[in-house]
């Protein structure tokens, strides 16, 4: 069995504007996020079998064949948030466009067809900065363009430096040009 997410990816130049940001606006005592690890989830898995991680490699395989993004890329993170329960301090999105939501939900829905249980509540797309969090920040706001351009999915790995993510398949989401 595998910890394994699907998630869609940030360039190594968004990660870096995200973690000036943090470092500029949001420098708080709390467990910071590695800039590495940064991502916006789209379906946490939990732990997969082998034959369960195939399929949803093929299914995603599927998705992003038709799912292809033509010129709407873009993400725009507006705020932060507080997730209280997990303490987890995010960066969410005012907008969520329509491709982002149907690829979460269809990735969801295969999970759940495969005897994978999912979360009940609405799709949130966010951005996680801290963990262990006891304020909102929310009076922060923030303009933060992402440009993605593909999804993994992810192993997640727990090492004694802390958690690592592996991507273990990609996908493209943008047409070729």
């Amino acid at each position: 069995m595998t910890r394994l997410f699907f998630a869609l990816d940030i360039n190594p130049q968004d990660k870096r504007a995200i973690a000036t940001w943090r470092q500029h606006y949001l420098a708080l005592p709390y467990k910071a996020i590695a800039e590495e690890n940064f991502h916006i989830t789209l379906a946490f898995l939990g732990e997969v079998s082998t034959w369960q991680q195939q399929a949803l490699i093929e299914h995603a395989g599927k998705l992003a064949h038709h799912i292809k993004v033509a010129q709407n890329n873009v993400l725009h993170l507006t705020h932060c948030g507080l997730f209280k329960k997990p303490q987890v301090l995010f960066l969410g999105l005012t907008d969520t466009p329509m491709w982002l939501k149907s690829l979460a939900a269809q990735l969801s829905e295969k999970a759940i067809q495969l005897g994978i249980s999912q979360e009940q509540r609405p799709y949130y797309p966010h951005l996680s900065l801290y963990r262990k969090a006891k304020t909102p920040e929310s009076h922060l706001s923030c303009n933060l363009t992402l440009e993605i351009s593909s999804f993994s999915l992810y192993q997640s790995i727990s090492t004694a430096n802390g958690v690592q993510y592996r991507a273990l398949s990609t996908w493209l989401l943008t047409k070729p040009v």
